[in-house]
Order: structure tokens, then C-alpha cells, then sequence
């Protein structure tokens, strides 16, 4: 072996250490501005430093991201609520304490007070709650669908 090819060092193949990110829909959009003006996916990706898909990805949820708010970091709304009834009526009625009075710290009293109701609750009403709920949450299912 020549005194050449033992003075080559071996070269490593880097590894990419992959980052996960998070965009907000508003830079999403940016990106997205940026492409139309260049036209060029690649030149966009290596730009803003992301893969080519998902500057196309973007592009074909144009639409979507524009009628989305321009915080949001997901376009999935999630899992849709177990009881949607009780979480209802706990929103208008957190609302109705706030209205009364504007205080927060009557809000923990009542709280309280509501945890109590629901510990004295009879089985009937938890099972009839039950009911509404799984009827209502069956509906919401087949509208998705």
C-alpha cells in the first residue's frame, strides 16, 4: 500500500440528525407565499431548511391553512369530545360565575360546591347523563363520517 492512500483519511458518511419543528399555520403560509413567488419546491425546501413534501404538502392544504387560525400548529381538530353535553353545560356554566361576579376565587369555591352535587348525585342521573351523551356523541360520529 502506497504511503499516499494511508495518509487519506476515511471519510464518514454523516448521519442527519433529524429536528423535529413545529410551524404555526402562518409560517406555514409563508413558505407557501415564497414558493408561488419562485415557483422552484426545492429552492423553497432548501430555503426555509424542510423537506421538498412538505413544502408540497403545504401547498395542496393552501385552502385549509388559510381558513385556519394563524397560531394553530396541527389542521386536526383532535378527538372529539367523550361527553360533549357535560362539557357544554361546565363552559356555560363557568361563564355564568364569571358574568356574576368577574372573580376567579369564587369560581374554586363553587367548584367545590359542584364536586360535592356530583358525589350526592343518584346513579339515575350519572346512567341518564350517560345516555344523552352516548346518544349525542353517536350523532357527532355519523356526521364525520
Amino acid at each position: 500500500m502506497s504511503s499516499r492512500n494511508r495518509n487519506i483519511k476515511k471519510k464518514a458518511h454523516a448521519i442527519s440528525k433529524k429536528v423535529q419543528r413545529n410551524w404555526s399555520v402562518r409560517k406555514k403560509l409563508m413558505v407557501v407565499y415564497y414558493f408561488e413567488c419562485i415557483k422552484n419546491v426545492r429552492a423553497t425546501a432548501k430555503r426555509f431548511d424542510i423537506e421538498p413534501k412538505q413544502v408540497r404538502d403545504w401547498r395542496s392544504k393552501k385552502q385549509k391553512l388559510l381558513n385556519a387560525a394563524p397560531y394553530l400548529l396541527t389542521l386536526n381538530p383532535g378527538r372529539p369530545a367523550l361527553y360533549p353535553l357535560l362539557e357544554r353545560r361546565l363552559v356555560e356554566w363557568v361563564n355564568v360565575l364569571l358574568e356574576m361576579d368577574g372573580s376567579e376565587d369564587d369560581l374554586v369555591f363553587d367548584y367545590e360546591a359542584l364536586g360535592e352535587d356530583l358525589e350526592n348525585a343518584n346513579e339515575e342521573s350519572i346512567e341518564k347523563l350517560d345516555d344523552i351523551n352516548g346518544k349525542e356523541y353517536e350523532e357527532t360520529e355519523g356526521n364525520n363520517n
